[in-house]
């Protein structure tokens, strides 16, 4: 995994997660690029994602919310921006 530095303002993710982090830590995500904010509304953190590959998949992002909770925590809620919405459909 390869946490993103920069300015918090600029959004690169195409995945975003808001989640349970009992550790507070950031896991080890393979494929992906993240970065962790400490605001959700539904937990106590948003994981901002996107694939280290290029183009996110449905089976791509059930990898990611399974390595996330195999990392020990909780997914409550994912959203894509709209982009790769429009850009997946048929």
């Amino acid at each position: 995994m390869n946490e993103v530095q920069g300015s918090a303002q600029e959004i690169f993710g195409v995945v975003f997660v808001e989640l349970i982090n009992p550790g507070g830590g950031s896991p080890r995500l393979p494929g992906w690029t993240t970065r962790l904010w400490p605001v959700a509304r539904l937990g106590d953190q948003t994981l901002e994602a996107r694939p280290s590959g290029g183009s996110v998949s449905r089976g791509g992002v059930d990898d990611l919310l399974r390595q996330l909770r195999g990392a020990g925590l909780t997914p409550l809620g994912v959203r894509l921006r709209p982009q790769v919405l429009s850009a997946s459909r048929p």
